[in-house]
């Protein structure tokens, strides 16, 4: 008969009948030998493999009995890349270190855990697409003001990333301003005032966003992140919007159809060396507006500028006391309801040299600008360029170089052409008159 000591019992098993004889190995290959009831015992889900110097455990590995125990996690160099397996998803790990809820680091081999987490990898490989830090939630039912990310300091939220949907994302900032992204459609959408979003949004190769001093732009971002910024809006003052763009010109476009970019109906305003310029334009199957310009008070056109040019005011084109240049010359309408003029070669504002006034009802009168002495002159022709006298109408005068009389000699008579006699004529709605 044979004995073998038992570590597990501290007795001395028989281990066969007979005389020395031996007791095969249990279970099959690579499973390791235990005390099974007393016997030599295998099971597949405990093998060891010596090729591959691999340690299987199908089972859980109880590393407590419920007891109060300590653990420290060893720093060691090993020869060969080793790999601890836990298949059951049931299976657990249960060393930790730090206060609740931190995350848990190796800190040179030992087990750590801080609220200050950083992490500092290393890509270098440029044909491989890297990932940070992903979080990827199964969002199969949660409330609506479920958060992928909430940044806190001192117990508040400053920085939020809300779940709202697969097609967007919203953004709360920590004074309050809220804002939302949504890829598909290149939207960047705006809540309540407060620190400034990220600053670029695109969509293709078109970029806008906000600028450190608040100015908000768009631009082209084929060529990197922050490329050609050609279209600012910019905050000028307490009230004012300017649209701005350093010494560059920029222009306004108002659209009244748009098909697309070839064809539409606009009007583009723009400021440059020559001054304001209005441009109604059209492209394609537009059509040019009835008005360049239509001057409005409630509904109702005060002030039109047609196709032509033409300025068509309601009632009257008023310009109290300031002379406007005209082709060389000033007109203006004074406060005294006369028509001055003023000689070109003269300043703005300077005393009008003649002047169309009310004299009473149904007079005009010709003055030098103000009070003073005013002449008319007729323009000279002669008999056979005169309108016909009916279709100037009664009462029309004008003054011919060729007249075959003299004033004196036919007054009251037909002026006769050919001669050369300078003398006033009128229309008596039938025949030129002398006179």
């Amino acid at each position: 008969m044979a004995y073998k000591f038992n570590p597990f019992t501290g007795t001395l098993d028989e281990v066969g009948t007979g005389g020395g004889g031996t007791t095969p190995p249990a279970g099959s290959d690579t499973q390791i030998q235990f005390n099974d009831g007393g016997a030599f015992g295998g099971d597949a889900g405990l093998t060891y493999n010596k090729t591959t110097d691999e340690l299987t455990v199908a089972g859980d590995i109880n590393l407590d009995d419920g007891g109060t125990f300590s653990t420290t996690v060893q720093s060691v160099t090993p020869t060969a890349n080793r790999t601890i397996s836990f298949p059951d998803a049931t299976g657990t790990v249960a060393l930790v270190s730090g206060a609740n809820g931190t995350i848990q680091y190796n800190d040179a081999g030992t087990l750590k855990g801080n609220s200050d987490f950083t992490v500092d990898p290393d890509w270098n490989d440029a044909a491989t697409v890297f990932t940070g830090l992903k979080l990827n939630v199964t969002d199969t039912a949660s409330a609506a003001s479920s958060k992928l990310l909430d940044l806190q300091v001192g117990g508040t939220s400053k920085f939020e990333v809300g779940a709202i949907g697969t097609s967007s994302t919203s953004f709360v900032f920590a004074s309050g301003v809220s804002t939302a992204w949504t890829p598909a459609t290149g939207a960047w959408a705006f809540g309540s005032t407060g620190s400034a979003p990220p600053s670029l949004v695109t969509e293709g190769s078109l970029g806008a966003g906000l600028t450190s001093s608040g100015k908000f732009w768009w631009g082209n971002t084929s060529t990197g992140l922050y490329s050609t910024r050609d279209v600012v809006l910019a905050r000028d003052a307490a009230g004012t919007l300017a649209q701005r763009n350093g010494t560059n010109a920029q222009t306004y476009r108002l659209y009244n159809t748009y098909t697309d970019a070839s064809n539409y109906e606009r009007t583009s305003l723009t400021r440059d060396s020559s001054g304001l310029v209005i441009d109604a334009q059209k492209g394609g199957t537009g059509a040019d507006p009835t008005n360049l310009l239509d001057v409005k008070l409630d509904g109702t056109s005060k002030l039109l500028l047609n196709n032509s040019g033409d300025v068509i005011p309601s009632r009257w084109l008023r310009i109290a006391n300031d002379p406007v240049t005209v082709r060389g010359e000033g007109v203006y309408l004074a406060s005294t309801s006369t028509i001055r003029f003023v000689n070109g070669s003269n300043a703005v504002g300077n005393t009008p040299d003649v002047g169309l006034a009310r004299d009473s009802a149904g007079v005009v009168k010709v003055t030098d600008g103000s009070t003073g002495t005013g002449y008319l002159k007729l323009i000279p022709t002669t008999v056979g360029a005169l309108t016909p006298a009916a279709t100037v109408g009664a009462g029309t005068k004008a003054f011919v170089t060729d007249s075959t009389s003299t004033l004196s000699s036919h007054h009251g008579q037909a002026v006769v052409g050919g001669g050369t006699n300078f003398v006033p004529v009128f229309s008596d709605g039938t025949n030129w008159i002398v006179g």
